[in-house]
């Protein structure tokens, strides 16, 4: 939908998006410890990017947020740190995990290389 809607409005979509990884390292953890953690780390997202931001899981451990790319992503990539943290150590049994790697992952110029990047990072 964004590379349609960016073709037809002569735009890209590279330039306009990103998208905010948040990778937590679940490896010492299993069943429902591993699934809360989860959980509460794409509420946190969902709470800091509320307005109409796209949360999907890439993977077993990884997050993300498809946003625009703008000068308030380095503030709310801040705040959703803060609020996965704070999430995360409300619950004592969850107070032992790392806080998550947070990054950017630059959209490629086509749909089809976009999904082999994302493809990639499902597997890590």
């Amino acid at each position: 939908e964004l590379y349609r809607a960016a073709a037809r409005a002569g735009r890209s979509v590279p330039g306009d998006y990103v998208l905010l990884r948040a990778a937590i390292n679940l490896n010492d953890m299993a069943g429902w410890s591993r699934l809360t953690v989860m959980i509460l780390t794409a509420d946190a997202l969902r709470k800091v990017f509320d307005g109409g931001e796209t949360v999907a899981c890439l993977g077993p451990s990884t997050l993300a947020v498809l946003t625009e790319r703008d000068e308030q992503l380095p503030t709310r990539a801040v705040a959703v740190r803060r609020e996965i943290i704070a999430q995360l150590y409300g619950d004592r049994q969850l107070r032992n995990v790392q806080p998550p790697s947070l990054g950017t992952v630059r959209l490629q110029p086509t749909y089809a290389e976009s999904c082999a990047v994302l493809s990639t990072i499902s597997r890590s």
